[in-house]
């Protein structure tokens, strides 16, 4: 799967469901009213879930500094052969997931 995801932002809305069965509906922000995800009884979820685009490109641009960083570290002192921090393995597999690239 590499089909890009819809670009951010998500915004979440209640739809106009009964209290005993909250329903929110994820959408894009591009005016297009399309719609991500349909969560049912928890606000929250459906929170997370709009964050996904902000939070895979702060992953990102973490990922990518935190590698310049110390490729710049290790350079000082002569050392090329850098074995990867378990954070930056976790950051890559949660980043390949969300691009379904494994």
């Amino acid at each position: 799967m590499n089909t890009p995801h819809t670009p951010a932002p998500w915004h979440v809305s209640r739809h106009a469901t009964p209290d005993y069965v909250p329903q929110f509906g994820i959408y894009a922000g591009d005016g297009n009213g399309r719609d991500i995800a349909i969560v049912t009884s928890n606000e929250a979820n459906a929170n997370l879930i709009a964050a996904a685009p902000s939070l895979l490109a702060a992953l990102e641009i973490l990922l990518a500094d935190h590698k310049a960083m110390r490729r710049e570290r290790f350079a000082r002192v002569g050392k090329h052969d850098i074995q990867p921090l378990p954070i930056q393995i976790y950051a890559e597999d949660a980043i390949a997931y969300a691009k379904g690239t494994p």
